[in-house]
């Protein structure tokens, strides 16, 4: 009967996240929704309710006392992307895809979707009647998968967005444009070089770029829970009443940022132009980097998540153990078929990849969480 009941409330979590992101593919594909009202509304989203979203759950959830347990989601998110930037680099080289898709192939394998179908999952199950609503740090939830994404994002604009252009460059050939001959071309290298001044600025500016609303919106929450005179300040109830009505608005701002998220997710889904049943490159390599993504990924991070904390190595917090679980085995990043559109790097086979990522993960992400549910109970 408890497994039953797992398994329901699996599959309706899960079917929810995807009804969801069908909608919006419904809506652009009846056009109701025009192409370019989606890309503006996913800016919209990141620019104002995600960051309202991250400011009122971290202040409220994060303290002095659970800070341990941030750090060691920060440690698995650096570790976790770190092995399936392996794995996908062992991937390619076992499959051997064409030069130009290795670096996207590597890329789709290991970006996540770690914020968006995590969270709506983790409402579902341990929000009010949920399987695992009965434990105290339910709660804390999202303020864990919000920590994790943050620093998976990083990684993957970093790393994994590095070896992407690497790739990108390695394709296009390394000796001398045509017309220039081999010591003009050395010339021309010597004449630009940077100066330390641009070089510096050069630093800069990348540090800049990683700077965007949800980071913003992480590095605001976060000081106002850990110091409490400013959680004092916003959440007390002797505190002055416009501190707390403040935070009160962000989370009105932020309550249904998720659900819109996902909404467009579908609806980014509708706006590629890709054919389901015509893969553009060989099946055996899409099966290949769909295992990897769903199946052989998840496999490895939860065996590594299982040891440690059989080692006693993790805090005793089952919901922190849960998260940890149920950020390995989602779909593909949603931000790979941006990226790869604007690098030119294979788009439409990215497309088809990610689109079915998306639709098997109905299957495999319902089978990984009633295998964690079950496990944290």
């Amino acid at each position: 009967m408890v497994v039953a009941q797992i398994l329901l409330s699996s599959v309706l979590a899960v079917l929810s996240v995807f009804a969801l992101g069908f909608v919006g593919f419904v809506l652009v594909k009846a056009k109701i929704i025009e192409i370019g009202v989606v890309k503006s509304a996913t800016r919209f989203m990141f620019v104002l309710p995600v960051p309202c979203l991250l400011i009122s759950t971290l202040s409220k959830n994060i303290s002095i006392s659970t800070f341990s347990e941030y750090w060691v989601i920060a440690v698995f998110a650096v570790l976790n992307y770190s092995i399936a930037m392996g794995l996908g680099m062992l991937m390619a080289y076992i499959i051997k895809p064409d030069p130009a898709f290795k670096g996207a192939a590597v890329f789709v394998v290991a970006s996540a979707n770690v914020f968006v179908v995590p969270t709506y999952i983790a409402e579902y199950t341990c929000g009010p009647g949920g399987p695992l609503s009965q434990f105290a740090s339910s709660g804390a939830v999202f303020s864990f998968i919000i920590i994790y994404a943050r620093i998976h994002g990083i990684m993957m604009w970093s790393l994994g967005y590095k070896y992407l252009t690497y790739h990108k460059n390695d394709t296009v050939g390394d000796g001398p444009a045509e017309g220039i001959e081999e010591d003009e071309s050395s010339a021309l290298i010597g004449r630009n070089k940077k100066s330390a001044f641009e070089k510096i600025r050069s630093v800069v500016r990348k540090i800049v770029d990683l700077v965007n609303p949800p980071l913003v919106g992480s590095l605001i929450g976060l000081p106002i829970g850990l110091v409490p005179a400013l959680k004092d300040l916003f959440y007390s109830p002797t505190a002055p009443p416009v501190f707390p009505y403040i935070m009160s608005v962000l989370h009105t701002l932020g309550s249904s940022s998720i659900s819109c998220l996902l909404v467009l997710v579908g609806a980014t889904f509708a706006t590629t132009s890709i054919s389901p049943i015509s893969p553009p490159q060989p099946k055996k390599i899409i099966f290949a980097i769909l295992f990897t993504r769903l199946v052989g990924i998840p496999s490895v991070q939860v065996g590594i998540v299982f040891l440690f904390s059989s080692l006693n190595l993790l805090p005793a917090d089952p919901i922190l153990k849960y998260v940890l679980y149920l950020v390995t085995p989602t779909p593909t990043n949603i931000d790979a078929l941006m990226v790869t559109q604007l690098l030119d790097l294979e788009a439409k086979s990215v497309n088809f990849v990610v689109f079915w990522g998306y639709v098997l993960a109905i299957f495999t992400v319902t089978a990984w969480n009633v295998l964690f549910i079950y496990a944290v109970n």
